[in-house]
């Protein structure tokens, strides 16, 4: 699905006080690419539960990869 496309992987974790800065200036990224082929991909090492958390409170809006520790 994704050959062809420019990917753009952003790696964080839940404790990262500069990743909590910087989902907003991403978000406004994949709204400027919308259409585009761009796709934007979060990953973290994070459990899932914790990562939902997270998401839930910093909302991205791109897809996301937890328990990514074979990444």
């Amino acid at each position: 699905d994704l050959q062809g496309k420019i990917v753009v992987l952003n790696f964080w974790f839940a404790g990262c006080a500069p990743c909590i800065k910087e989902v907003p200036e991403l978000n406004e990224l994949v709204k400027k690419y919308e259409g585009k082929e761009v796709e934007f991909i979060s990953v973290t090492y994070d459990p899932k539960d914790v990562a939902t958390e997270f998401i839930n409170k910093h909302k991205f809006n791109y897809k996301h990869i937890s328990d990514a520790q074979n990444i």
